[in-house]
């Protein structure tokens, strides 16, 4: 093999690597970020040492599906607005409206796996009445938003104020020790 040849050889072999390496990089950075799955609804409260009676609570959970660590930063709530071509009319416009749901919790990271939930109490979401979406803003800068199915019962529960209901808390029986 002579000399021009030889470098044919190398400029192809090099243009191989550099496309690799660059194919990799796009699908770490883009593809292998972590997913988040959110829940969000209302639950009671037990009582404990903290707390003596039990209460009404609606709760964001934000569960890590992997792969890695991720870092939850803040909560949002924006106007849900199913129609596709209102909503591109909004981002034309860019009148996409975006509230901030301060948390005292935030900002915190989460291992794949892990669970965190957030608690509100139910006269601080008015918002809820509108028909609005919660979310959370990730490290990446991406928004997670919470499942239609979850907002719409929270929605409907708001509107039928079912925090007002009296709680009624299962008996617990008395575990009797077999040693007697």
């Amino acid at each position: 093999m002579d000399g021009p040849t030889v470098a044919i050889i190398v400029s192809f072999l090099s243009f191989g690597v550099s496309a690799f390496a660059l194919g990799w990089n796009v699908y770490r950075d883009v593809y292998l970020k972590a997913k988040l799955q959110l829940s969000f609804g209302l639950l009671i409260v037990q009582p404990d040492s903290t707390f003596p009676k039990p209460m009404w609570r609606y709760a964001l959970f934000a569960t890590n599906l992997g792969p890695g660590k991720i870092k939850l930063t803040q909560v949002y709530r924006r106007r849900r607005d199913y129609s596709i071509w209102k909503r591109i009319w909004q981002r034309i416009t860019r009148r996409v409206r975006y509230g901030l749901v301060i948390h005292d919790r935030l900002p915190c990271a989460l291992d794949m796996g892990e669970t965190m939930d957030f608690s509100f109490a139910p006269e601080d979401c008015k918002w809820l009445a509108r028909g609005d979406q919660i979310g959370i803003a990730d490290s990446f800068g991406r928004i997670h938003w919470c499942n239609k199915k979850y907002m719409t019962k929270a929605t409907r529960e708001f509107e039928e104020k079912a925090w007002q209901r009296e709680i009624r808390l299962p008996k617990q029986e008395k575990v009797k020790n077999g040693m007697e």
